[in-house]
């Protein structure tokens, strides 16, 4: 019995029936025994379907108690392999994929870059901290949503200076008439010697983004046979667009329509380093600021440069993203 009870518990059942022994066979039992333990993380009970085991090893007076690994460590935030080429357990973090997750975990992962070695960690829904060439570092912007939208993190040499950094796409916002992204540049610092001792935040700041939509995009409202048009341009692109319902509904002369980039702005960092921005544009009202009527959207290139963050190749079309 004892002989089974082992192999089903512990790190024997994390780890497979071939680590079991491999495993626990180093070292006599004298006895064990599943144990009904509670155990709790973040003052939330980890919910195991496996037992936890009191055993006593030869030579010992007192019960140690074991954990069944895989379960615990999958539960989490952990990837967990078995190496049978040399008996060991191999432990890798893994971004979470449901609020299960985010609950069960200290330090939920959010986002990863393996082979760069970059894990960017929630703390809470409110802050993120950010590991990376063996530093960290906290930061108050949310690393996750209540609506369980995850960031999206690239690293790529985005100012063409030898070095790079990392770029961040989080989401801020959601909710009727809201869905915004931040985007963040981290770049590296380093102390006389050359290592890496820091990290500055880049933030393109709506302020920022928003000035250079407004001076990027020209637009012109008029009536047109009984109708009421907004002709919205940048760069080459071009739309015409039909306002008269919207103009009618808030009792609006073509005088006192306002455009707007509105509250829809999404980042998307991609794997070839090219980082894109997404926009919602709406035309709105005076006496009705809060009232947005998107119509049409833009599209538009992120450039890096000196730590500061500019938009590119802006392109408009009807119809809002």
């Amino acid at each position: 019995m004892k002989n089974n009870l082992v192999k089903s518990l512990a790190l024997a059942a994390a780890v497979s029936a071939a680590g079991a022994t491999a495993v626990l066979a180093s070292g006599g039992i004298k006895s064990a025994v599943f144990v009904d333990y509670k155990m709790y993380l973040n003052n939330r009970e980890v919910q195991l379907s496996n037992p936890l085991a009191a055993i006593v090893r030869d030579g010992a007076s007192d019960a140690a108690t074991y954990i069944p690994a895989r379960e615990f460590f999958e539960k989490t935030g952990y990837n967990v392999n078995w190496n049978g080429a040399d008996h060991s357990i191999r432990l890798t973090p893994k971004v979470m994929s449901s609020p299960d997750d985010f609950e069960n975990q200290m330090f939920p992962l959010v986002a990863a870059d393996y082979g760069e070695g970059a894990y960017l960690y929630a703390i809470g829904y409110d802050s993120a901290a950010l590991k990376y060439r063996g530093v960290s570092r906290a930061f108050d912007w949310p690393a996750i949503s209540p609506e369980f939208i995850l960031p999206v993190m690239r690293i790529f040499d985005y100012d063409g200076d030898g070095e790079k950094e990392v770029a961040i796409s989080s989401h801020s916002g959601t909710g009727t008439g809201l869905s915004v992204d931040e985007l963040h540049i981290i770049e590296m610092e380093t102390d006389a010697g050359g290592d890496y001792n820091g990290m500055t935040d880049h933030k393109f700041a709506p302020e920022a983004y928003n000035k250079q939509i407004s001076d990027g995009v020209a637009y012109k409202v008029s009536d047109d046979g009984g109708r009421m048009f907004i002709d919205i341009s940048s760069g080459t692109s071009s739309a015409r667009i039909d306002i008269t319902d919207y103009a009618r509904e808030v009792s609006a002369a073509a005088s006192d329509i306002r455009f707007s980039c509105g509250y829809f702005i999404g980042f998307t960092p991609d794997e070839d380093g090219a980082i894109k921005m997404r926009a919602g544009l709406g035309v709105y009202t005076e006496k009705r600021p809060g009232y947005i009527n998107y119509i049409a959207g833009l599209t538009a290139d992120v450039a890096y440069k000196d730590g500061a963050l500019t938009l590119s190749g802006m392109s408009v079309s009807a119809g809002y993203f």
